[in-house]
């Protein structure tokens, strides 16, 4: 999930009664919460490969997580301790905190790898989209109504509340999902002012985690709807020398209506775009590439092990450039072809995208350039 989710999670756990004897709960939760997405420096000093590796690795594991406990709750216990504070409150917090960030992170199609160090197994949710506005609403109305209100959470909740506005403008053209998140937006901002919730904190969040959980249950509900409807609509698509490989049905942003769905074979990878109440919309079939010298040759190269391990509906396309062929190797959750990269602004990307590895050769096959 998105930071801020993350970070809304955390400064909720804070007002429970983890964080009562805390002075600086709200502020140590809400960093801690986002401890685990550390892992993204793995992009500034080994590239895509260094990303797709450890992106959502150890830290995201069981392992990871135990092991940051202590440290997190020491560096929160040395802001508590001249107010009294205790390192057994500290340390209960940071692990509900901590623990948090991976079972979010688990609700969507990226996956998570929890048995890390010693089992490399991805594991999915295929639940929630990776930013999801409405969970936005419901955990932020919580943080801004559950309990005391001070100035500077005030200031702060009206950044958040002014920044995911100016997001969800910028990404939806839909009015009436615009204007449903401004009344919303607008009547926990009056709430706030007239303090409702603020003598009764344990309703609030206990209301909100009833939503979220209604929510979620909703959801798995629509996701196997899907699963099923659409994967039954593309496999009567299928050749007769087609075997089943793999399927899911993904979230699409915003609407809940919305789903893609996959159905991988042997040969290809089936995607269709499926909507509640209006059905199969847009579909494409992709080529896996398993009849191309190149793209085996491309499998062969060590700097696509990354790739390799992380791909969850691998699909290629070789075309021809000033070297001889180039091979793009991408999953079909985040590209349907090269430089192209979904839920982006940008519909093309000038090199190879963040999930993808480009493998260039001679037309003698003779390996000429690794991007990954």
């Amino acid at each position: 999930m998105d930071n801020l989710t993350h970070a809304l999670v955390g400064a909720g756990l804070a007002k429970t009664a983890l964080g009562a004897r805390l002075r600086h709960a709200s502020f140590a939760a809400v960093l801690a919460a986002n401890v685990p997405d550390t892992d993204i420096v793995a992009r500034l000093y080994g590239g895509t490969a260094a990303y797709l590796s450890d992106h959502r690795g150890i830290t995201h594991s069981i392992v990871g997580v135990l092991a940051c406990v202590p440290l997190v709750a020491w560096l929160h216990w040395l802001l508590e301790r001249r107010h009294g504070g205790r390192f057994v409150d500290t340390l209960r917090l940071a692990l509900a905190v901590l623990a948090s960030h991976p079972l979010l992170d688990s609700l969507n199609s990226y996956g998570i790898r929890p048995f890390l160090p010693f089992d490399a197994t991805w594991y999915y949710g295929d639940l929630v989209f990776i930013v999801d506005p409405w969970l936005w609403l419901v955990l932020g109305g919580a943080v801004a109504l559950a309990g005391e209100r001070t100035p500077l959470g005030s200031r702060w909740l009206g950044l958040a509340a002014l920044g995911t506005t100016a997001a969800l403008a910028a990404y939806t053209r839909s009015t009436a999902i615009t204007g449903a998140w401004l009344a919303a937006i607008g009547s926990l901002a009056v709430a706030r002012r007239l303090g409702i919730g603020r003598e009764s904190k344990g309703l609030v969040l206990a209301s909100a985690a009833g939503l979220v959980g209604v929510y979620l249950a909703s959801l798995r509900v629509a996701s196997e709807s899907a699963r099923e409807h659409g994967g039954a609509w593309l496999a009567e698509r299928l050749e007769p020398d087609e075997t089943h490989v793999d399927d899911a049905a993904n979230p699409e942003a915003l609407d809940p209506r919305a789903w893609r769905v996959f159905l991988m074979t042997q040969r290809f990878v089936h995607v269709v775009d499926w909507r509640f109440g209006d059905g199969a919309g847009g579909y494409v079939r992709l080529d896996r590439g398993t009849d191309s010298a190149f793209v085996e040759r491309a499998l062969a190269v060590d700097c696509t092990v990354a790739w390799r391990s992380f791909a969850r509906f691998p699909h290629a396309a070789v075309e021809p450039d000033e070297h001889g062929r180039a091979v793009h190797l991408m999953d079909a959750r985040y590209q349907l072809a090269p430089g192209e990269v979904l839920h982006a602004q940008a519909a093309k990307t000038a090199g190879p995208a963040w999930s993808e590895a480009l493998v260039r050769f001679d037309d003698d096959g003779k390996l000429v350039e690794c991007s990954d």
